[in-house]
């Protein structure tokens, strides 16, 4: 009839243009051939395949908060940064921070001189560490202001809902008390200053059955495998300057959500011979004693927590809570702890204190990885890894390769024998993610069913686009781009990550 012809020529021309608009980047399946119209195949402009890894030098527009000149508020300014391929973002704004503001009326944020010594970010808690230039501050008010500006500018961030300020590897106390972990506020210096002293005429100079002091704490539990700490912030309430006997306790309750980590030990007592002691050194420097059980190290074992990693988050939940804390010294038994194994590495304690920075290595930052679920689709897999190896492409695509690992309820979504020669190069530029692969990746996938090859590439993109600056992916193979990896899913042209497929 000709009212069906007409609807049949208006619905071809109207696939015809939306296929030949090529306007965004689109996934979608290729159909079986039909008899009905055929389309053109769209046109499709890749850039070069990279060879090795490289990331595009990129401009973003990042807000910072600095101190009015009264020292009564923040001010918010914009900035256009550059993010070199070697940073974080959050490395670059932190540092950022550090220079002068540019506009009337502000003030510096840190004294003259000061620089950034270290940047830990994982599970939504960044831990900035400042040289100890950065102690000249005027007062503890200017210090509390410092702080304040900090946390502001970093919550401005995706993902960052805490920000911990340390300087020289140490917590700051502020009118005699840790501060913990700040979230972002409202910029109201004044009315910050006086919360801090109404907590100061509270728990310090209060009477004693009425002294409590409430504060957000990051403790640090041991990963699921047997090398990283990852950071949990709790809340926590004190009823006198004995913190450290308080965040034992919490260490030992274990984590309270599932962030892929396990507890210190398997239960929540019996591993202490004593209650931990503040002790002064010969320096004058503040340390804390702990003394363990001899059985200490079996009952590690049973927990599946090594050595290493029980110190480490130990060292690390102390240091960075307990203000002006040099370091912990240990003792399992009646023997003094100078040396563990961290990540097949042994560390020597050589004046049995350890510290900090002799942990760093063991600070992980979780990633997301997505594999096969039992239903079909796609699973989301949390693991813990170097914070540098967190934010690699090339590295989230080999863990895919290697596949899930002991006590993950997934399943592989690669094929048997990739290795990680056969990524090419990956290069990130303009919000895009350039993937080059070899050809031995493509002959292995050629075993893959419709619903296997499905899964393979989407967990690709959905586990690149975790990442900060990747909204996209585009696939090579050998160099050159092909319509599909093995029979269904197009792949010419950039995909966007696929939520829908994750259970």
């Amino acid at each position: 009839m000709k009212v069906d012809r007409i609807i049949r020529r208006s619905a071809a021309l109207l696939a015809l243009c939306m296929a030949l608009s090529g306007c965004a980047p689109v996934a979608f399946e290729v159909q079986p051939e039909s008899t009905g119209l055929v389309l053109p195949e769209p046109e499709v402009s890749a850039p070069a395949a990279p060879m090795g890894d490289s990331r595009q030098e990129e401009s973003r527009s990042i807000g910072l908060y600095y101190i009015s000149e009264d020292g009564q508020a923040l001010r918010q300014i914009w900035r256009e940064v550059s993010v070199p391929s070697d940073k974080t973002l959050e490395e670059v704004v932190a540092e950022n921070l550090l220079s002068m503001p540019e506009s009337a009326g502000l003030s510096e944020v840190v004294p003259y001189g000061t620089t950034l010594l270290s940047l830990e970010q994982s599970n939504g808690v960044v831990t900035v560490d400042l040289s100890i230039d950065a102690r000249s501050v005027e007062d503890e008010q200017a210090l509390l202001n410092m702080r304040a500006a900090f946390a502001n500018t970093l919550c401005e961030l995706d993902g960052v809902e805490y920000v911990n300020l340390l300087i020289g590897g140490q917590e700051e106390g502020i009118l005699g008390m840790p501060l913990g972990a700040m979230s972002q506020n409202d910029g109201n210096l004044a009315t910050l200053w006086a919360q801090v002293q109404a907590d100061e005429a509270r728990f310090v100079q209060g009477l004693e059955e009425e002294r409590t002091l409430e504060r957000n704490v990051t403790l640090y539990f041991p990963a699921q495998d047997d090398t990283y700490i990852l950071p949990e912030v709790r809340k926590i309430e004190f009823t006198d300057d004995n913190y450290q006997a308080v965040l034992m306790d919490e260490l030992l309750k274990g984590p309270s959500a599932n962030q892929g980590t396990k507890a210190l030990t398997p239960s929540e007592s019996g591993i202490l011979a004593g209650e931990p002691e503040v002790q002064i050194s010969e320096d004058g420097l503040k340390q804390i004693c702990f003394r363990f059980v001899p059985e200490l190290r079996e009952l590690l074992n049973q927990a599946g927590v090594s050595e290493g990693q029980f110190f480490a988050a130990l060292t690390y939940t102390m240091s960075g809570f307990v203000p002006e804390l040099e370091g912990i010294t240990a003792f399992i038994g009646e023997q003094q702890v100078i040396e563990v194994q961290q990540a097949g590495q042994l560390l020597n304690f050589e004046d049995g204190v350890m510290r900090r920075e002799d942990f760093h290595s063991a600070a992980g930052r979780q990633v997301k990885l997505y594999f096969a679920g039992e239903d079909g689709g796609l699973k989301l897999v949390t693991r813990a890894m170097d914070q540098l190896s967190a934010t690699s492409p090339r590295v989230l695509l080999y863990e895919l390769f290697t596949g899930v690992r002991a006590g993950e309820d997934a399943q592989n979504v690669a094929p048997d024998g990739l290795l990680d020669t056969d990524i090419l190069g990956v290069r990130i530029e303009n919000e895009q993610a350039l993937v080059n692969l070899s050809a031995n990746f493509y002959r292995c996938c050629q075993t893959l069913d419709a619903q296997a090859e499905r899964n393979l590439v989407y967990a690709m993109v959905n586990t690149l686009t975790e990442l900060d600056g990747i909204k996209t992916v585009q696939f090579y193979i050998e160099g050159e781009v092909v319509d599909v990896l093995t029979q269904k899913i197009y792949i010419k042209a950039p995909l966007m990550r696929n939520p829908g497929l994750i259970n």
